[in-house]
């Protein structure tokens, strides 16, 4: 008798075959990778040949995955019934499906029923799969505090794709040395690219302004001293080219705080963000797919 299985099931359209129809996924399964499209030039007169496969896109494309699995029915009265039904839910369908053996990820493809066949008072099922070459993650999405812009890492899978961004806002955008600025909405981002790994990425949602020292000096837009500034906090010095979003604590919040206990802080941590809303955050999504 062929080894069977429990522990392994495969989900198709959200159905449990195992749950549903009684089918038990035998070990005699082959789950074997998409095979690369390599693209290879002969160089007449030359030695070997010039290998073309990245010189479309940049990446390696690849062709169909093909799996096939072994179900037993251990109840052979019940075989008949079950061909019937698994056939019409599965038989020449093209749909999404999951392993339990690869968690996570979500498999799309064509399937078809091989054959039928009884060993050993067991019926079988094999179920050939064409599916898409790639396993997916589904979307990623990021909400992203990104008023007065911050650095963002995200992870991708092995399949190089371009984000979308969703803000509310004009929102600046920095990776790989270049820059744009994209209009307040929603927008697949072309000039971003991101590969397997970690990829980090600049995002502003929201424009902060800042008085930079320089300004407070002699003969600057706000030239002022600290005898005249003495009455002012210094979120009102910061704001002073126009409202930012960020408030610094008084020194009436540090009353009970000696300069020793503050030894490790810095002026960036002594400030808070006033609560505008959601109205300056943004999105990031992409799809994570994996062979």
């Amino acid at each position: 008798m062929e080894a069977i299985n429990p522990k392994n099931r495969i989900i198709v359209g959200g159905v449990d075959l195992f749950e549903r129809f009684g089918m038990v996924m035998s070990d005699d399964c082959t789950l074997s990778p998409p095979a690369p499209k390599t693209y290879l030039v002969d160089v007449p007169g030359g030695s070997g040949s010039i290998d073309l496969t990245e010189a479309m896109t940049g990446d390696v494309a690849y062709g169909a995955r093909k799996q096939s699995f072994v179900f037993g029915v251990i109840e052979p009265e019940m075989f008949e019934r079950i061909k019937t039904e698994a056939s019409n839910f599965l038989h020449g369908r093209r749909l999404d499906y999951s392993l339990t053996m690869d968690p996570g990820y979500t498999y799309h493809g064509r399937f078809s029923i091989d054959e039928y066949y009884s060993k050993a008072h067991i019926g079988y099922f094999k179920v050939d799969v064409e599916a898409d070459p790639w396993k997916t993650k589904g979307t990623q999405t990021y909400r992203l505090d990104a008023s007065g812009g911050r650095m963002f890492r995200f992870e991708c899978g092995r399949r190089p794709v371009r984000p979308t961004i969703e803000c509310s806002h004009p929102c600046r955008i920095e990776f790989g040395g270049k820059a744009q600025t994209v209009p307040a909405g929603t927008w697949r981002l072309n000039d971003v690219l991101f590969e397997q790994g970690w990829n980090e990425m600049y995002v502003n949602s929201f424009d902060v302004i800042n008085t930079c020292w320089f300004e407070l000096a002699e003969g600057e837009g706000h030239a002022t001293t600290w005898n005249a500034a003495g009455s002012m906090r210094w979120d009102e010095l910061r704001a002073l080219n126009g409202q930012g979003l960020m408030r610094s604590k008084t020194w009436e919040d540090m009353a009970g705080s000696r300069w020793s206990d503050e030894s490790g802080t810095r002026w960036a941590e002594l400030r808070y963000k006033t609560p505008l809303g959601d109205e300056t955050e943004a999105f990031v999504s992409y799809d994570w797919s994996d062979l």
